[in-house]
């Protein structure tokens, strides 16, 4: 049993948390104590403060990167425990994003229905490798909105990019399917890179 130094209560040790720098290896104050501080605005605006800070930052993205599986969870638990908070911020992280990005389509100008369009198309390795949904917002805030990754474009010239894609590689499997006295195999019986780059590249 302990004391808390702060309500004056004898509480169970269980009650308390761990410290390294104190002769019995736990906090002064009790959990409930703690967390009444933690309620405070001026302890909440240093938490904001630090959470803001590089290191802090730096943190959090090393610890996400080590751990995606319990990330991805920790942030679903959150999502369904604050409904409320978890659009509020999907909101705003979508508009800065937007506005980030020109905050109008690519393709023909528009500022309405905007998609975030993966201009490698790589959609789905990225989102595999990072989470759906507000996770690529996250993402893109995070790395300040890089260029050359996404790109605007409102839904129907979102739809046609992907169309014209998928009818380009349609053509190019065709080409590479009909005999052509010009396209030599290799030993292994594969045709060379250089000749699909080539192809790819018309």
């Amino acid at each position: 049993m302990k004391t808390c130094s702060k309500c004056g209560e004898l509480k169970p040790l269980a009650e308390f948390h761990r410290r390294k720098a104190s002769a019995d290896g736990l906090q002064g104050q009790c959990k409930a104590c703690q967390r009444e501080n933690g309620q405070r605005p001026e302890a909440k605006e240093r938490q904001r403060e630090y959470e803001q800070r590089p290191k802090a930052k730096a943190g959090r993205r090393a610890y996400r990167a080590a751990n995606p599986e319990k990330s991805r969870a920790s942030a679903a638990t959150y999502r369904a425990a604050n409904p409320e908070k978890s659009r509020a911020h999907h909101t705003a992280y979508r508009a800065e994003a937007l506005q980030a990005y020109g905050n109008r389509c690519v393709g023909c100008g528009t500022t309405k229905n905007l998609h975030f369009h993966h201009v490698k198309f790589d959609g789905p390795a990225h989102r595999r490798e990072i989470g759906g949904g507000g996770a690529v917002l996250a993402w893109l805030r995070a790395n300040h909105f890089p260029k050359g990754i996404l790109e605007l474009r409102c839904r129907g010239c979102h739809a046609r990019r992907h169309n014209s894609e998928k009818q380009h590689h349609k053509f190019i499997a065709e080409i590479l399917a009909k005999p052509d006295p010009r396209r030599k195999t290799n030993v292994n019986g594969r045709v060379p890179d250089r000749y699909t780059e080539h192809v790819l590249a018309v």
